[in-house]
């Protein structure tokens, strides 16, 4: 199976993550609702996350049971992750 990413949603995802007001990031329920919206499957939000966190953009990772995704909650960004924000600022659509 060949997924693509899709990149635009993968900066206004980490933007939103920026943008938290929670100490640990924000919640399962509200990252579900972004993606959700943005027409991104939890499936697939999952691959984001994982990606996310090896890149070390992120400061969690979601667990995969039998090949679903739990702990859908990326954490807080980390400085690397807030550096690719900061550049990439002018491109991201407002939420």
């Amino acid at each position: 199976m060949v997924t693509l990413l899709d990149f635009e949603f993968i900066k206004e995802f980490l933007y939103f993550i920026s943008c938290s007001s929670l100490q640990d990031g924000p919640s399962e329920k509200e990252v579900l609702a972004f993606a959700l919206s943005k027409g991104i499957s939890k499936h697939e939000l999952g691959y984001i996350e994982i990606l996310l966190y090896e890149a070390q953009f992120t400061t969690k990772k979601p667990l995969q049971i039998e090949g679903h995704f739990v702990s859908l909650s990326p954490g807080k960004i980390t400085a690397i992750g807030q550096k690719s924000v900061n550049s990439d600022s002018h491109n991201v659509i407002s939420l």
